[in-house]
């Protein structure tokens, strides 16, 4: 029986450059389309969100380095796809479809920028009064406290490996807004790693341990093999 090893990531997520989180009367839809405020004055990304976000940036890295063995549903961005239960599944499917917990972002709004906007009739030159509009946003410089969790049971034999895509993954992720504007771009810093009985708070320790370049060097190696 393969032994499981118990991995939590605690990361954060740094704002970049403005970011929307509501909109007005008028309909004018938040930047992201994921962000959503509550009766608490909190603004919220739900947890199946940054899951898909940090998903995305996987898929990528799993492209450009194929030794990551990466199966074809998880290539193809099919819905609800994953591997075959009558083999192991792959890292990614690991990751994203077998039991990892990811946990929401919400955090208090506070500094938040509004802006109004309103729609001229073309025929009369006046505003319509129905597209009187407003965005909410957060400014750049917002200090995020909320520490988010990514938390789950790897098998030893394939650990290492998929934590090198995890933590590529959690790297690259740069925006969590609109792809068409430069608005909802964010940073992901990671906070603390506990792995097996390992606790991790260095950077320079887990980047040495699984993104380095020997790592890197011995992904592609494993793409020769599979293809030789």
């Amino acid at each position: 029986m393969t032994n499981m090893i118990d991995v939590e990531i605690q990361y954060r997520l740094k704002f970049e450059t403005f970011f929307h989180f509501g909109s007005g009367d008028g309909g004018l839809a938040c930047d992201s389309g994921i962000l959503r405020g509550n009766n608490r004055s909190y603004f919220q990304i739900p947890a199946s969100s940054l899951k898909g976000m940090i998903a995305d940036q996987c898929r990528t890295l799993g492209r450009i380095y194929q030794g990551f063995g990466l199966c074809k549903n998880a290539q193809d961005k099919k819905p609800g796809g994953r591997c075959s239960q009558q083999k192991t599944p792959c890292i990614f499917c690991q990751i994203f479809y077998e039991g990892f917990r990811f946990t929401s972002m919400q955090a208090p709004l506070k500094n938040t920028v509004v802006r109004a906007y309103v729609k001229i009739n073309p025929a009369s030159g006046t505003a319509e009064e129905k597209k009187l509009m407003f965005e909410e946003m957060i400014p750049p410089d917002y200090d995020n406290q909320d520490t988010l969790t990514i938390e789950g049971a790897l098998p030893s034999t394939s650990a290492d490996l998929a934590m090198t895509l995890l933590l590529g993954g959690l790297y690259l992720l740069n925006n969590a807004g609109a792809r068409k504007s430069k608005q909802g771009a964010v940073r992901c810093q990671i906070q603390k790693i506990n792995y097996s009985n390992e606790t991790l708070t260095s950077a320079e320790v887990w980047q040495n341990r699984w993104l380095n370049v020997e790592s890197w060097k011995k992904i592609e190696g494993m793409k020769e093999q599979a293809h030789g």
